[in-house]
């Protein structure tokens, strides 16, 4: 009864596909002849009359690439801002390591202090 199931499923998952692709054909098919009625302008060239599906293509095709180079800048900025941050810590945690051991080695110098009181030997 198991098979059954994982047959089912797949057979489902095929359909949907062979669904999804007969629409996106009838959708390109139907779409061929048509234009964008205003005027295209970009920054170095105009266009009277471009392909819609051109121009759509091509709209997919920027907001993915800009929006995976402003996923890669942010991701960037995090780790520099986490390096930087790393660095810090690790700075200051040796600048105090060596603040203590230079506290060590001047106790173990000098003399213990004398408060000024003198003690006596009993005899």
């Amino acid at each position: 009864m198991g098979t059954f199931w994982l047959k089912v499923k797949a057979w489902t998952k095929v359909t949907l596909l062979v669904l999804v692709l007969v629409l996106v054909v009838i959708f390109v098919i139907l779409n061929l002849s048509a234009v964008v009625e205003p005027k295209l302008s970009l920054i170095f060239a105009s266009y009277d009359r471009p392909n819609l599906l051109v121009v759509l293509t091509l709209t997919s095709l920027i907001s993915i690439v800009g929006w995976t180079l402003i996923g890669t800048v942010v991701k960037t900025l995090r780790q520099l801002r986490e390096a930087r941050r790393r660095s810090m810590e690790t700075r200051l945690t040796k600048d105090v390591a060596d603040m203590k051991a230079k506290a060590a080695m001047l106790q173990t110098r000098g003399e213990k202090p004398n408060t000024g009181q003198e003690q006596t030997p009993e005899a």
